[in-house]
């Protein structure tokens, strides 16, 4: 998530972060999922809102972690921004297999506001990272037995 903050506000964006409770290791998927989350806060608020400064809050909860982008409210766009329509349905699917709830909607006070709680399950050690390639394969995902 640094680097993918840095990356924003390299771009010109006003991003905050802020994390409360105690972080521990979490399983990889929902790492993965947290970060998926977070990049498509910022995008969204990237396209339809410019400008305006965004807050992303992580929550490190016993059991779960609670993700959250928002961005405040700015005036009417210049023109329209640049649709593809998929990001949240595709979100809220992968948060929803993960065992978790999304949320997205208008704030109280305008702006934008997308929250997701992810459990962590029991098995909160991160999973290995190394691959290992079977003999005679090539690397090829597709050979048989992989």
């Amino acid at each position: 998530l640094d680097r993918l903050i840095t990356e924003w506000r390299g771009a010109g964006m006003r991003v905050s972060r802020e994390e409360s409770g105690r972080v521990r290791p979490m399983p990889v998927a929902v790492q993965r999922t947290a970060f998926r989350i977070v990049q498509e806060g910022l995008t969204n608020a990237a396209k339809h809102a410019t400008g305006a400064p965004v807050e992303v809050w992580l929550h490190h909860g016993e059991t779960q972690l609670e993700v959250e982008v928002a961005n405040d409210p700015v005036g009417a766009p210049a023109h329209a921004p640049p649709r593809s329509g998929f990001g949240l349905t595709g979100l809220r699917e992968r948060v929803v297999l993960a065992g978790g709830e999304l949320s997205s909607g208008v704030c109280p006070v305008g702006g934008w506001r997308l929250r997701a709680i992810l459990p962590l399950g029991e098995d909160t050690a991160p999973e290995p990272t190394t691959e290992v390639e079977e003999e005679g394969t090539d690397g090829d995902p597709h050979a048989p037995g992989r």
